[in-house]
């Protein structure tokens, strides 16, 4: 009795090591992937950040919240699942540039809390970054949590004045003396 000898290419050999290999596990069927995220300004609540500024001073009014809008562009890396096309991981590389709208944080002086504030943050833009290692995201949504990301300012003023002009604030955002927002929320 004759055997049938049948020629297997590497290509397929290839393929069925990676079926057999992506088949034994979820993370072995994702593949990393670089991408830019362009930030669209005018999209809802998305691509905002809360800006709060809380005096220290004895007598203040209390803080005053502002939202500044994003728009721009980020890198990421991304860990894409290859049957689904989606993903549950982001990391945020540094990379690009992030600019905001301007915002005034103010409040009046009162009788009993007389030292007020008039500031402006104008010109704000700079880069995002994950904090440390890879982080989760909403599969179904793209959606994740700005508590893992900070926002550098590297380019900005802060402009104003406290107490009726008792104080000036005149303070310049650069790549040597960046403001940093550790919590964003996205």
């Amino acid at each position: 009795m004759k055997t049938k000898r049948h020629k297997i290419g590497l290509s397929a050999c290839l393929l069925l090591v990676f079926l057999i290999v992506s088949g034994t596990s979820s993370e072995a069927s994702q593949t990393p992937h670089q991408a830019t995220l362009t930030l669209v300004s005018n999209d809802g609540n998305f691509n905002r950040v809360n800006v709060t500024f809380t005096p220290k001073w004895t007598g203040n009014p209390g803080p005053d919240t502002q939202t500044t809008v994003m728009s721009g562009t980020m890198e990421l890396a991304l860990n894409v699942d290859t049957s689904s096309g989606t993903s549950n991981l982001i990391f945020l590389t540094g990379a690009g540039t992030v600019s905001n709208t301007n915002v005034r944080l103010r409040r009046s002086g009162t009788l009993l809390r007389p030292i007020g504030y008039d500031i402006s943050l104008n010109g704000m833009s700079g880069n995002m970054n994950s904090s440390g290692s890879v982080r989760q995201m909403n599969a179904g949504t793209g959606t994740f949590s700005g508590l893992d990301h900070r926002y550098s300012v590297t380019t900005g003023k802060a402009e104003g004045q406290v107490g009726g002009g008792i104080e000036t604030v005149d303070e310049s955002f650069t790549e040597s003396r960046p403001l940093i927002i550790a919590q964003v929320s996205h």
